[in-house]
């Protein structure tokens, strides 16, 4: 099983090489993960991807606000959804 960090790598990693693959990530990112990488989201979830051009354009991804707990924070930052702790994308 992958953690969330192992599986931001590959895809960065994946994007840098496989233009085709970077912009299956830009048209439909959970068909992308499905088909490239192998991961199947849950039903409903939804994932942004959003390009950086170097020029005139930056994302920066703020982490959930304090009011959640520890466990909520740990769902939301790793998409964990068996309540173990282990981070996984692909429950």
């Amino acid at each position: 099983m992958r953690t969330t960090g192992q599986l931001r790598e590959e895809i960065m990693a994946k994007s840098l090489t496989d233009l085709e693959f970077r912009q299956r990530l830009l048209v439909d990112p959970v068909a992308a993960l499905r088909d490239d990488i192998g991961v199947n989201l849950p039903d409903g979830f939804k994932l942004h991807i959003h390009e950086d051009n170097g020029v005139d354009a930056a994302h920066i991804v703020l982490p959930p606000a304090a009011e959640l707990t520890e466990e909520q924070m740990a769902l939301v930052a790793g998409g964990n959804c068996d309540g173990t702790g282990e981070y996984k994308w692909d429950c």
